[in-house]
């Protein structure tokens, strides 16, 4: 929608309300949800979820990424509290790649990110797992991958203590 890569939040509320659809696709796969985002209209993307925008979907013009992973990749918290708040799904499993959310925040080696995910029901074993994501195969990888390994065997301890009961 053009009211909504323009940033025209009153043309795009007017042209909801008329009905229009919220989760239409431009001719390259985008939606006005992805674009919102993006180009960071926060009160934009915020009417797009309110008026229910898929924030599932997944974007082959992004590698095959959703929407989670690719605000995950610039590491927006604010967007991402936003998609969790209202209902992306933590899991979901790029069909090119193999890579989930939580596997982004890994790579990224943002801890906040990742206990938001976790936090919010993200599977350790989803996808590659994020075991994998742990993998240093650069010389020059610096991350605190060790950081990140006990983060992960914490939650991992704590959901299969909560299996257990």
């Amino acid at each position: 929608m053009f009211a909504a890569s323009a940033n025209q939040y009153e043309a795009l509320e007017l042209l909801l309300e008329k009905g229009a659809d919220v989760n239409i696709r431009a001719k390259n796969g985008n939606t006005a949800l992805l674009v919102a985002f993006v180009f960071d209209y926060n009160k934009t993307a915020e009417l797009l979820l309110e008026k229910s925008a898929n924030p599932n979907f997944f974007y082959d013009n992004y590698e095959g990424k959703t929407l989670l992973m690719i605000t995950i990749e610039h590491n927006s918290i604010e967007h991402i509290r936003l998609l969790l708040q209202h209902g992306t799904d933590v899991n979901s499993v790029n069909q090119k790649t193999g890579d989930t959310a939580l596997m982004k925040a890994i790579l990224n080696a943002n801890k906040e990110i990742i206990t938001l995910l976790l936090d919010n029901n993200a599977d350790i074993e989803a996808g590659k797992s994020a075991w994998d994501a742990l993998s240093c195969h650069s010389e020059t990888c610096t991350h605190d991958y060790k950081g990140m390994r006990e983060l992960l065997l914490k939650y991992a301890h704590q959901t299969h203590k909560k299996t257990e009961k």
